[in-house]
Formats: structure tokens, sequence, C-alpha cells
């Protein structure tokens, strides 16, 4: 399967804007409890080895928004914390006969609420103030279960009396799914309690997402697996 060249080169220019972004910010630093609403964009995909390998299909990830809240504990005197998460975020795709003709066209789109369990860790630190996790550069990895909360299928043929629009194909898809997570950023603290963080994060699933392939086609054998990777921003608050 062929990913579009200009959905690539489009997501590779985003990507290098947001680390330009990021890199020019001014750090500060400060620790404790903290709660925080967080919001983004990512780049989502369903993986499968079948797929990439049917030179009959081409597919286009898609971007989708999400939100959630966020709670963490981060070490004054130690450059590590612990955060635990509640997102919504939908993966989307779609999919396209590429051959002989374009005939079909399969849009795939899942909702989970995601649960991220992560470890941070600011290697630098703030050496003057001695409060290191809140402020400066952050690394952060961890695991994410995910639940399932509805899932659909668009089809739009040549002949329209198969097309359907948003069939419910959720008995289709597991209920759960587990996945780990690999980010960086920066911590922003512009007062004593309100911080601003952002950065970007990557997730991949490591089961498989989809009970009854045969239900969405093109046939799959392997296991389909989520993926997504985008920029987070969150305004939290510390105790």
């Amino acid at each position: 399967m062929m990913i579009h060249r200009h959905t690539t080169r489009s997501l590779f220019r985003m990507i290098c804007l947001l680390v330009c972004f990021m890199a020019t910010s001014q750090l500060f630093g400060q620790g404790g409890f903290r709660m925080g609403g967080k919001a983004g964009a990512a780049f989502t995909h369903f993986v499968n080895e079948d797929w990439q390998n049917d030179n009959q299909v081409s597919f286009t990830p898609s971007i989708a928004g999400f939100g959630g809240v966020s709670f963490g504990y981060n070490a004054t005197y130690y450059n590590m914390g612990f955060t635990l998460g509640f997102f919504f975020k939908q993966y989307t795709m779609q999919l396209q006969q590429s051959t002989p003709n374009p005939s079909w066209t399969r849009k795939l789109k899942a909702q989970y609420m995601e649960i991220p369990v992560l470890f941070r860790l600011r290697p630098a630190g703030d050496r003057n103030a001695r409060s290191f996790t809140y402020g400066g550069g952050y690394f952060e990895v961890g695991l994410q279960p995910g639940f399932l909360l509805a899932a659909t299928d668009t089809y739009t043929d040549t002949i329209p009396e198969l097309n359907y629009n948003n069939a419910d194909v959720k008995n289709a898809y597991e209920n759960f799914n587990l996945g780990a997570v690999l980010g960086f950023g920066f911590h922003q603290v512009g007062t004593e309690h309100w911080a601003v963080t952002h950065g970007l994060r990557f997730s991949y699933a490591f089961l498989d997402a989809i009970r009854e392939k045969k239900l969405i086609g093109p046939q799959a054998n392997g296991s389909v697996n989520l993926f997504s990777a985008g920029y987070i921003f969150v305004i939290s608050y510390k105790f």
C-alpha cells in the first residue's frame, strides 16, 4: 500500500514547525501535585501488514483531535514524576481501491477512551531553583489501556445500491486494547500554580483492534494495530 506523498510531506512540515516552536520557548520549573486539561491533534492510522502489501489498495491516514484530563505528581528535588490521564481519541483511516480504476472507498472510525499511565523524566533539571520536573524539557514513557466507545464504517461504491454511511461496526472490534506511549516536550510555568506544557506524543497498540475483519474488509489476516503521533497541549494547576 502507498501513503500519498503530499500527506507525508504535510505531516513532516507540521512536526518540524512544532519542534521549532517548542525549542524556542522560555523554560521555568516547579514541582508538586497537578491536575490539568489536555487537548491536541494526532495523525492516526490502522496498521496492518496485509493492507500494506496489497498493491490494489491505497490508504490515507487522517488527523483527528483529542482531549481529556490528567493528574500527576512530580518531585521537587528529583527529576522525575508520574501522570495518569483520561483521553477521548478518534482513530480514522480511509481505504481506496487504487487499481485498475478506483471503484470503492471505505472510511473507518473508532473512538476510544484511553488512560495513559506515564513515567516522566527531566534530565536537565533546574539547578538554580532545585525544582526539576515542572520546568524545562521532559521525556515520558508508559503504558496506555484503551476502551472502545464506538466504531463506524462508511462505504462508497460506483454502484449506488452498495453505499452506506456510518454503519455501526462496534461488534467487529475488540472492546479493550493496550499499547505503549513515548513522548517529549517542554514544561512552561508562568505563575506559582499555573503551568503550560506542550510536546509530541506517540502511541502504538500491541493488541489486535479488530476481531471480525471480514465485516470491514478488505481482507486482513494479520492483526490491526492502532498508531498515533500527535501534538499535545496542557494547562495545569499545581496544588
